[in-house]
This record gives structure tokens, sequence and C-alpha cells, in this order.
């Protein structure tokens, strides 16, 4: 088992989780209570509906792949959403979501067609 895999809990069936390491720990994390990923540099930042941020050190291009088929999308080169959060977006020249947290994820233009109809069609 990586710490990449994502398997299903046993207390609540279908909510996949996926296997975190920070701290030095491997922690689980609900995929429905992920609102974003940010990538800085080599750390990945994941922010929670609870406010927490979890830090890993692993890059956001391998939480890409592992979270390619759960509703998640990349929108630029250092963020990915949970569309399933998604509050509004808009486009003013550029797409622009909103999550709960309040926090505005602007996509890059080559992306914000296809971002957009991932979020439609999920939604």
């Amino acid at each position: 088992m990586t710490i990449l895999d994502i398997r299903y809990q046993q207390l609540q069936p279908n909510d996949p989780f996926l296997m975190i390491q920070a701290h030095g720990y491997k922690r689980p994390i609900k995929l429905s209570e992920i609102l974003a990923i940010e990538g800085q540099h080599n750390y990945t930042v994941f922010h929670l509906q609870n406010g927490q941020k979890i830090v890993s050190s692993r890059t956001l291009g391998l939480f890409e792949k592992s979270l390619a088929a759960h509703a998640f999308v990349r929108l630029n080169k250092s963020v990915i959403i949970n569309v399933r959060h998604v509050q509004t977006f808009f486009n003013d020249g550029t797409l622009v979501v909103q999550l709960p947290n309040d926090q505005l994820y602007t996509c890059s233009r080559r992306r914000s067609l296809d971002v957009r109809k991932f979020i439609i069609s999920h939604n």
C-alpha cells in the first residue's frame, strides 16, 4: 500500500479517503472533507472543510493522478479543487471558482472550458 492509495473506510460505506503522510505519520483524510489542494514548491497543502490545513511533502502531481476519478479537477499549475464543494463560479475574462472557505481560485485560460464543463457535469 502506498500513501496515495484510495481505500474505502469500514465505518461509512462509499466514503473513500486518501492516506496522507504528514508530520512523520500517515493520516486518512476523507475525500468529501477536502475543499482544495494547493501545491507549494515540493509540498502540498490540503484545505479541509473544518478550516484545518495539512501539509504533505509529496508533490501536487502525485495526488492529481490518484484523485482524477473522484470529482477533483486541476484549475492551474498549483491548485486542485473538489468540485462537489464549488459554491459558485463565474467567468469575467477568466474562470473564477469560490469554495465554502470563501477562497477564490482562478483557473488558467487553457483549462477554463474543460473545468467549466467538469463542474457543471458534477453538480
